[in-house]
């Protein structure tokens, strides 16, 4: 296996950042070096991200495969038919 050399890494331990969007080093605790941590607006706009990529999932699995639209609320029900429907595509994925 190749060794990966990390983009970024803590000016303390020097071992590689796993998380920027936290101001402190995962593994010895101290702050970050300047220019590591995202900034709020780029935290923020990876959280909308995030956001909108979950909504996306849970319409596209409450309609079945189809993606429901934006003004649609699916029901519990729907919910978890989609859920089913998505295991036994699963299931059936190796036949």
């Amino acid at each position: 296996m190749d060794d990966v050399t990390p983009q970024y890494t803590c000016g303390s331990c020097r071992r590689g950042v796993l998380n920027r969007r936290v101001a402190r080093c995962v593994f010895c605790d101290e702050l970050l070096p300047p220019g590591v941590m995202l900034s709020a607006a780029e935290i923020a706009a990876l959280e909308a991200e995030d956001r909108e990529r979950s909504i996306m999932a849970r319409r596209q699995m409450a309609g079945g495969g189809r993606t429901m639209q934006a003004n649609d609320d699916p029901s519990p029900l729907e919910l978890i038919e989609g859920v089913l429907d998505i295991a036994s595509d699963l299931a059936d994925f190796g036949d």
